[in-house]
């Protein structure tokens, strides 16, 4: 099994210069060359030169964006260690206390890592990821997956678990529709049935993460399109172009008509005369278009 590759994060940019005042500062540190009791920040009158006291301060300084940077790289690494493990346990529950840890800065896009499986060293030139297919026995991969997904999909959600969806539903949305992507090697069921319970719990906040701006929805629209031969995306994509229980009126008029700008239709009708299309890939989109356009 491939190992997992850290995922960048956002931080403050730090220059080099810093990091080597920063070394500096940690070798003089460590020597003795200053004190813990050097503390207090004062100038030299004579010299105008920095006391022991502002070097510390500028140690500190450094450390700090230092350690912010090292400090969610370790964390992100740590979640996901512990988060396997409790994806390795036959069936994993909901608790209170697990709910407490997605809801948690940036671990509910880790959980969700185990079901998006995405090629952190994939490039175009590649081609699609290979998926899991229904004559491969289940790894221990895919096994995570299907406790995740099950964790987080229900159409009658928990207490736990609506607390997780009203909080973090558009982080979910968002993660899982990379699950399309070609440099996943997600189990197209799990993604799918995981969208539709979000479909059906927060169906307005699906439509906005999708239908934020044009976009989102060439990026989302075409990647699922891509894999409409597959019977739980066909599935979900017409569920998602109708979206008959959207809640938001405003939030359905906005859908549909980036959807119209977008032309989506067309789209679908070039998909099916591409010479790269293949016949089951064909015959899936004249069906989607066959329930979109009766």
């Amino acid at each position: 099994e491939n190992e997992r590759v850290s995922t960048p994060v956002p931080h403050k940019k730090i220059a080099v210069e810093q990091i080597s005042t920063f070394k500096r500062l940690h070798r003089m540190y460590s020597s003795g060359e200053i004190k813990n009791e050097d503390v207090v920040v004062v100038e030299d009158a004579e010299n105008n030169e920095q006391s022991a006291g502002s070097i510390i301060d500028e140690f500190s300084s450094i450390g700090n964006a230092l350690a912010g940077w090292i400090d969610r790289g370790w964390r992100s690494d740590r979640d996901y260690k512990l988060l396997r493990t409790s994806l390795d346990i036959e069936n994993p529950t909901l608790s209170e206390k697990m709910t407490k840890y997605l809801l948690q800065d940036h671990v509910i896009e880790t959980f969700l890592s185990f079901i998006i499986l995405a090629d952190l060293k994939w490039t175009a030139d590649i081609g699609a990821s290979l998926r899991p297919s229904r004559e491969d026995p289940p790894s221990d991969e895919l096994k995570r997956s299907y406790r995740a997904t099950m964790l987080l999909a229900h159409d009658n959600p928990t207490e736990n678990l609506q607390s997780i969806i009203l909080t973090k539903g558009d982080v979910m949305v968002e993660e899982l529709l990379k699950g399309f992507q070609p440099n996943s090697r997600a189990n197209l069921h799990h993604i799918t049935h995981l969208l539709s319970s979000l479909l059906n719990c927060i169906p307005d906040v699906v439509l906005q993460v999708i239908g934020s701006n044009k976009h989102n929805v060439d990026l989302f629209f075409s990647s699922i399109i891509d894999n409409l031969d597959n019977g739980s995306v066909l599935d979900f994509f017409v569920s998602l172009v109708l979206a008959e229980n959207c809640v938001e009126g405003n939030v359905r008029i906005k859908f549909n008509g980036l959807l119209s700008e977008w032309t989506l239709l067309l789209k679908l009708q070039q998909k099916i005369i591409k010479p790269q299309t293949s016949d089951e890939l064909a015959a899936s989109v004249s069906d989607a278009l066959s329930y979109l356009v009766p």
